[in-house]
């Protein structure tokens, strides 16, 4: 008997091991379509031209076309068309931000010439222009430390900004409901209420926004909702944030993949933190039918493009994709857990172990791997997220997969051990040999599945729970 148990437990090395991380994990650049002003195709991430050393040619044309206009514009004065003119230097800059990596602090193309000049271009022109909602975009970019140092001169000032925009955009939706700038300048005042940490100011804007006559649409709706319902689940505010996400500001009407797959998902969020998982299913399922089986023809069109916090950007959807994703593994891995090892039941005698091994036991240890691997399959296609697999839930499939693995290493060990083998000290013996001998090779695969999520949260900054698991858990095996 000691020999057939210590086979039989030993078997549950079997199976693939834990995938490594792959180059592609890290957050980065979607690479989505934009079309500049002048009509020419490019990349959100810049043209593949090297010009001078940390500058492409094309970043260099962009911010030195924005540069010009901006000059142009403080030379008219007082003329007429000034705003008009700040106006197109703003969106040139905006464009010129977007279209090169001129992220904090390593951006490819932070040595372009006037490069330092983008972010404060972009403040002054749209400052200038008279546009409410792109004067807000503007402080909004300079203080998302992707882009800008949020404790400059300009980041100082920018709360203030925010709040004095926020106030201009209510007057004029407020005193001036014909007038057709008033409800883009409102939703600007919602954002602007949203990151000065006053959701409730950005509720009375968007609820006004909905009602306002003009040019609007149910794609901004729903993102505004998205947004504020996002703040609120990162307070874990989940009855606020579904307050937020009802058949008013419901996306099936919307045009925009994005709307939809954003507003579903900050929905399924909510319905998961609030305690009703089962009722996320549908939401979270619309993500990944929105979102489609290989991902989006069309990225460009899909997930947008880069956006300062708190608007729902890119990298939102990619995240979105990944949640939803987890979700529906996450049920693959309760599956799991819910195969216990079974009790011995049978007479005290040798035979009645042995055929408890050969049968009960042997079909549990086959189910259990057999489900566990399952599951840890279920994450895969988080990897296969384009452009860029969401790193923190990447992180997050890795933590699953180590504590699956854990657990069921656990299980195998302080399992009830049949009275016939505690009873007699050479089985008892064999017993804790073997089952710890499996239990070693179990925490093998965890520890390579928690090691890879300590690589992805360290590389991308993941500071969540499951990623505190994973270090935890690497550090008590130590």
């Amino acid at each position: 008997m000691p020999l057939m148990l210590a086979a039989l437990l030993t078997a549950t090395a079997c199976g693939p091991a834990t995938p490594k991380p792959g180059s592609s994990a890290g957050a980065g650049p979607s690479g989505e379509a934009t079309v500049d002003p002048a009509g020419t195709a490019s990349a959100d991430t810049g043209s593949p031209e090297k010009g001078s050393a940390g500058c492409y040619d094309k970043c260099a044309q962009y911010i030195a076309g924005a540069v010009e206009l901006l000059a142009q514009a403080d030379g008219l004065g007082s003329a007429p068309n000034v705003a008009l003119v700040y106006d197109r230097a703003g969106d040139a800059f905006f464009y010129a931000l977007r279209s090169c990596d001129l992220r904090q602090p390593a951006g490819g193309d932070l040595g372009c010439k006037d490069a330092a000049q983008v972010v404060p271009g972009l403040v002054k022109a749209y400052d200038a222009s008279g546009r409410i909602d792109r004067a807000v975009l503007a402080h909004l970019v300079a203080l998302d430390r992707r882009w800008s140092d949020p404790s400059s001169d300009l980041g100082r000032k920018g709360p203030d900004e925010l709040r004095r925009l926020a106030e201009q955009g209510e007057h004029k939706a407020q005193g001036a409901k014909d007038d057709p700038d008033a409800p883009q300048a409102l939703y600007g005042s919602a954002y602007a209420r949203l990151a000065l940490d006053d959701a409730s100011g950005a509720e009375r804007d968007l609820d006004l926004y909905r009602r306002l006559p003009g040019p609007k649409g149910q794609d901004d709706v729903a993102l505004l909702a998205a947004a504020i319902a996002a703040h609120h689940s990162d307070a874990k505010a989940w009855d606020r944030a579904l307050s937020q996400l009802t058949p008013a500001t419901d996306p099936s009407r919307a045009t925009q993949p994005r709307a939809k797959i954003l507003w579903h998902a900050e929905r399924g969020r909510a319905l998961v933190g609030a305690g009703r998982a089962s009722s996320a299913r549908a939401d979270y399922g619309e993500v990944l039918r929105v979102w489609g089986p290989s991902g989006p023809k069309d990225p460009g069109t899909a997930i947008g493009h880069a956006l300062p916090a708190p608007m729902l950007d890119r990298e939102s959807v990619v995240d979105a994709v990944g949640a939803a994703t987890f979700y529906f593994a996450e049920q693959k891995t309760e599956q799991a857990k819910q195969l216990t090892m079974p009790p011995y039941n049978g007479p005290a005698t040798t035979k009645g172990v042995n055929d408890y091994v050969k049968t009960t036991l042997a079909q549990w240890i086959g189910k259990r791997q057999q489900a566990v691997m399952d599951a840890q399959s279920a994450y895969g296609p988080i990897r296969d997220i384009k452009p860029v697999p969401p790193a923190r839930w990447m992180a997050a499939a890795a933590s699953r997969t180590g504590q699956m693995w854990s657990d069921f290493a656990a299980e195998l060990t302080s399992g009830a051990m049949p009275a016939p083998v505690a009873a007699d000290p050479e089985l008892k013996a064999a017993w804790d040999r073997a089952t710890t001998d499996a239990s070693r090779q179990l925490l093998d695969k965890a520890r390579a599945a928690f090691e890879v999520c300590k690589k992805l949260a360290t590389g991308a900054a993941v500071n969540d729970e499951r990623a505190a698991a994973c270090e935890q858990w690497l550090t008590s095996q130590k």
